[in-house]
């Protein structure tokens, strides 16, 4: 074999090499967010036709329920993600 075709087979094989370390971050790793994390309470039905004031705050604790339910599991998923190891 030539000396010029043993230079190009050794830069090719370089090149290879360099690039084969750019192909995966070894930093990135998939985080993976429980079930029970992503889905929330589901809002209160509104009180429909004749209702009474007791209607409207039973309604408006189950909507603050429902609020704190998804903001708390929210804060649960940004803390996973945003998790220094």
């Amino acid at each position: 074999m030539r000396l010029e075709h043993v230079l190009k087979l050794i830069a090719l094989m370089m090149i290879i090499l360099a690039f084969s370390g750019c192909s995966r971050d070894p930093n990135v790793v998939p985080i993976r967010i429980p079930e029970n994390l992503l889905t929330c309470k589901d809002s209160p039905k509104k009180p429909d036709g004749d209702y009474t004031q007791k209607d409207v705050g039973v309604y408006i604790v189950d909507l603050h329920e429902a609020h704190a339910d998804c903001k708390t599991r929210l804060k649960a998923v940004g803390d996973a993600v945003n998790r220094v190891d």
